[in-house]
């Protein structure tokens, strides 16, 4: 039953939790993460009486805090983001300070650099302005190394900074879990303690401001947590446990690159870039702040080290010697074979400074492919699959990889020391400065007039590039067995080979037939015909059409059309044939001595041997040259004509007397002619029948090997073949003395004879051998390729000496050739000494629209081309220029440099690339201030952006304020309120004591 005592005393109740509750939110006012509470007081349930109801007071149904879910999101959503702006700029400030500084600021140093040159090209002769250029480089290169060191030495506190915080996101990370298996003991969020909700809300506040995060919440109010946002996948938080925060591929260089993964013992799952928190402005940093400097400061120093020291290398030093190289850069990478388990050895080089890779690279192979993977960092996903060949290059890198790899094995290659960081000043001799240019202009002093021209020097990247079309020679690998390389298609009007200049020692040989029309035809980009057959002009002109790297204004010649000795191009003969080389090879041999294996140097003769001989029967019916006169040479001497007699087979025979007659002729001695024919018989068929050379051969159906060579040899006399025993299971058939080269014919009633060998002719071969001359030589002279391969030889092209220039090989007529590249000689190897930018040569002008460049050391017209005046002429990386028109007769000559002292044009040639736009159209020190503009830029956004993003924060922080934070003066207001209502329910119970104590006098 209602009365007002009960109902007063329920007030009291009810107020007198409400006034402890406002007193709780006073005492917490400061309490980080403190959410206000609020009583919910309920009326009692009613009780009727009669007709109408009447109340029974009031209770408190709970203690809530103020919560509000979206509120909290964006709280932790605006502080992941202003978080991160903090060290961003905090760092990228520190790289612009150190960058601008005076004591580190590298444009200062490279234009001081370049002032030094520029005093010193006043007075090249001079040795203090010389010496103050080796001072300003070498502070140039300090420059270099100070400016990198510092930007390392921020690298690596951003690094440390990076472990840190990992490391206080995976604390927050246990303290959550432990608040979650807390909550997990109710199954409401309405039940759980105020103060562990705010202490779990305050724990993701935190980890917000570390590292962007997505929040999901269950009924309970336990919380998974997925990094980098809501809906990523990459949960390292739940009610059953955490997942660890770590760093792959972690190493002690500052600069080396930081991913992070998820479980970095187990699973090591990669997680995506973070944008947001310390940790996202930290990575922020380190990609986009000091990856970005430290690839533009490794790019500058590659650069201007290439630059300066491709000029440098063309100028002549006080000495008369070519310069060397001003700067030195090292790079160097560590490559880890932990995780191979296949017999393999790894040897690393860098072959190209352009383009090296500044982050950790791994190499996987793949044995599914035969390839090797290339993966960036700890990325998943591989930037590309390189065939696994012994070498392969990547990234100016190549590896060399002996051995067989297992599937999956992966090689670790993680940067060491980066250019700009082992930037050096190697040139330390002031002597050795080459301030003067390499060649000079000298007019005829029979010039028709006093005609000024000026010689400057053509860089190497704005060169031709060479023919378009064509395999290079150099780009291919020598055969290893007797099939062709590769197979080329005959062409009528553009290369289908180019020949390097200073490419290896290699020979390619053509497989041409002896009925083909196919002929090889080599010129150079002056179109000077040096090997091949006569063409006339307009053939020649069609030749070139296809292709752009010919020079149109030069005329074709063939005045050095298969010549040799003096006559040749530049003295150097282009053969066509077949040569063999006196060689001295080192051979492992057994000391019979000592018994222990020793090497010797072994003299191996001069030797070519051909192919077997094509058949071929003169059935003419006279006498007919099979070799036309003159068509071929040995050894330089034309060779007469190989007639056949009417009815006459072709046969190693033959082509041995015919050769040894010519040889008798020409006087040609020390030479070797042999003949031979063999044939390798592995297995007999008894059941066949044998015919050799016309006569049958009886046996039992049950003849033996062994037997068989028997019965052959019994007919010997008939058949001028004899059978010689290999071994348990083969013999072969060879001429019998006297016979030598002769033609074996076998027969029989079957296709396929006894010996298991198709009946017909089988030609021998012969071989040319010479142990006294250097070499042995059957090459073309008037002739063609088919008129080698009547002789049963490929047709190979040689070289005396090595080449200068690039050669342009074209295989016209039909059809397709097999070709294959050996290693006999083709050209010596690649000339590591300095060369001028082109041999000194003669400018003639035989008139005026036409002038002739002949090469001096060799009295060779290298070119004849059309003069168009107000174009320079450039030959080989040279250019002259005239103020005037030249006149008929006018000659200049290009020589090397007899006067360096006084001379500065290489200096001045080298300060130009002060002003050229090297570097993304931009001059070294255009290139190295932008840079620092761009770093300040990037502070200076991330300062406006962390400004909007601060009133963005405010406006979340004050929301979040006024819907879960303690108001003092709101609080002092329900203070009032309730104190005034626990009064007035004080009253209530007052009152109803008085009316008791009414009734009691009363009864």
């Amino acid at each position: 039953m209602s009365d007002f005592l009960s109902i007063g005393a329920s007030a009291i109740n009810v107020y007198r939790q409400a006034i402890a509750t406002t007193s709780n939110n006073i005492s917490n006012v400061n309490t980080e993460g403190y959410s206000k509470q609020e009583v919910k007081i309920t009326e009692s349930y009613p009780t009727q009486i009669a007709n109408y109801y009447l109340g029974t007071g009031a209770f408190t149904g709970s203690v809530q805090r103020s919560y509000d879910e979206f509120v909290e999101r964006s709280l932790r959503d605006s502080a992941s983001d202003l978080d991160a702006t903090t060290p961003f700029i905090e760092y990228t400030q520190r790289i612009v300070d150190i960058m601008g500084s005076e004591t580190s600021n590298l444009a200062n140093a490279i234009d001081a650099f370049f002032n030094a040159n520029q005093l010193l090209s006043v007075e090249p002769a001079s040795i203090p302005l010389r010496n103050e250029v080796l001072n300003s480089g070498s502070e140039l290169a300090s420059r270099f190394n100070t400016l990198s060191a510092q930007v390392d030495s921020v690298a690596a506190e951003s690094k440390a900074k990076v472990n840190s915080t990992v490391s206080q996101i995976n604390g927050l990370a246990d303290q959550l879990l432990a608040v979650n298996k807390q909550l997990g003991r109710k199954s409401d969020v309405t039940k759980q303690p105020p103060q562990l909700m705010d202490q779990r809300d305050l724990i993701l506040r935190k980890m917000a401001s570390l590292v962007t995060i997505g929040v999901n919440e269950s009924d309970n109010g336990e919380v998974s947590v997925n990094l980098g946002g809501p809906g990523r996948g990459f949960v390292f938080v739940d009610s059953r446990g955490t997942q660890r925060v770590g760093i792959a591929n972690d190493s002690a260089d500052p600069s080396s690159d930081v991913q992070l993964v998820l479980d970095p013992r187990g699973k090591k799952q990669p997680i995506p870039v973070l944008n947001g928190g310390e940790l996202g402005g930290l990575l922020a940093f380190r990609s986009e702040v000091v990856a970005v400097v430290r690839d533009g400061l490794d790019h500058l120093a590659v650069e201007f080290a290439a630059n300066v020291n491709e000029t440098h290398r063309q100028g002549v030093d006080l000495r008369g010697s070519f310069g060397g190289d001003v700067f030195s850069i090292a790079p160097s990478y560590d490559i880890s074979t932990d995780a191979v388990t296949g017999d393999i050895s790894v040897a690393m080089e860098v072959i190209d400074y352009s383009e090296l890779p500044s982050n950790t690279m791994r190499v996987m192979y793949r044995e599914s492919s035969d390839s090797w993977l290339v993966f960036s960092g700890a990325t998943v996903y591989p930037e590309a699959e390189l065939s696994a060949d012994n070498a392969f290059t990547y990234k100016g890198l190549q590896l060399i990889v002996s051995g067989q790899a297992n599937d999956g094995d992966t090689l670790t290659i993680t940067p060491r020391d980066r250019p700009a960081t082992t930037f050096a000043m190697t040139l330390n001799d002031p002597y050795e400065l080459a301030a003067s240019e390499p060649m000079s202009l000298r007019p005829a002093v029979s010039n028709s007039a006093d005609l000024s021209a000026a010689l400057s020097y053509i860089p190497a990247s704005a060169r031709s590039e060479g023919f378009e079309n064509g395999i290079s020679l150099s780009q291919l690998k020598p055969n290893r067995s007797s099939e062709s390389d590769f197979v080329l298609s005959a062409s009528n009007n553009r290369p289908v080979l180019k020949i390097d200049a200073g490419s290896h020692s290699q020979t390619v040989l053509f497989d041409i037939g002896p009925n083909s029309d196919q002929k090889i035809q080599i010129f150079t980009a002056e179109s000077a015909h040096l090997a091949g057959t006569s063409l006339t002009s307009a053939e020649a002109t069609a030749l070139k059409t296809g292709d752009g790297g010919f020079n149109t204004t030069a005329a074709y010649s063939s005045a050095y059309l298969n010549k040799s000795g003096t006559d040749a191009y530049l003295d150097n003969a282009i053969r066509l044939g077949a040569i063999g080389f006196r060689t001295e090879r080192l051979v492992d041999q057994i000391d019979p001595i000592t018994g222990s294996l020793i090497t010797e140097s072994v003299a191996f003769e001069a030797a070519i041997s051909s192919g077997a001989i094509p058949i071929y029967e003169n059935t003419s019916g006279a006498s007919e040259d099979y070799i036309a006169d003159g068509t071929l040479s040995l050894n330089g001497n034309a060779l007469g004509p190989l007639t056949l007699t009417n009815g006459e087979v072709l046969s190693a025979a033959t082509v041995k007397e015919w050769l040894t007659d010519e040889a008798d002729r020409l006087g040609i001695s020390d030479v070797t002619i042999e003949a031979s024919n063999t044939l390798i018989v592995n297995e007999i068929d008894p059941s066949k029948t044998l015919e050799i050379n016309g006569e049958s051969i009886s046996f039992d159906p049950s003849v033996t090997m062994a037997e068989m060579v028997d019965i052959i040899n019994a007919s010997t006399n008939d058949t001028n073949v004899r059978a010689e025993w290999l071994s348990d299971s083969s013999f072969k058939l060879v001429n019998a003395a006297g016979h030598a080269g002769e033609n074996i014919v076998l027969g029989g009633t079957d296709s396929t004879t006894a010996l298991n060998l198709s009946t017909g002719v089988y030609t021998g071969r012969f071989s040319i051998a010479s142990a006294e001359q250097s070499e042995v030589a059957l090459t073309i002279a008037s002739g063609q390729p088919s008129d080698m391969g009547r002789l049963g030889f490929y047709t190979g092209i040689y070289s005396d000496q090595p080449l200068n220039e690039e050669l342009a090989v074209f295989v016209t007529g039909t059809g397709a050739v097999g070709a294959s590249i050996t290693n006999s000689r083709m050209t010596a190897a690649e000339d590591t000494e300095q060369q001028l930018p082109a041999a000194p040569y003669k400018l003639n002008f035989t008139a005026e629209s036409v002038y002739t460049i002949t090469d001096i050391a060799t009295d060779t017209v290298v070119a004849t081309r059309a003069f168009e005046y107000g174009k320079p002429i450039e030959y080989r990386g040279t250019s002259i220029s005239f103020e005037a028109k030249p006149s008929k007769g006018d000659e200049f000559f290009v020589e090397a440099n007899s006067s360096p002292a006084g001379n500065n044009k290489n200096l001045l040639a080298l300060m130009e690339w002060s002003k050229r736009p090297i570097i993304s159209g931009q001059t070294f020190t255009e290139a190295y201030l932008d840079l620092v503009t761009g770093v300040g830029s990037r502070s200076e956004m991330s300062e406006l952006r962390q400004e909007a993003l601060k009133v963005v924060y405010d406006q979340a922080y004050n929301s979040r304020e006024q819907a879960s934070g303690v108001n003092l003066d709101d609080e002092a207001a329900n203070l009032i309120r309730f104190q005034q209502a626990y009064q007035a329910a004080a009253q209530v119970v007052q009152a109803s004591q008085k009316a008791f104590d009414i009734l009691m006098r009363i009864s």
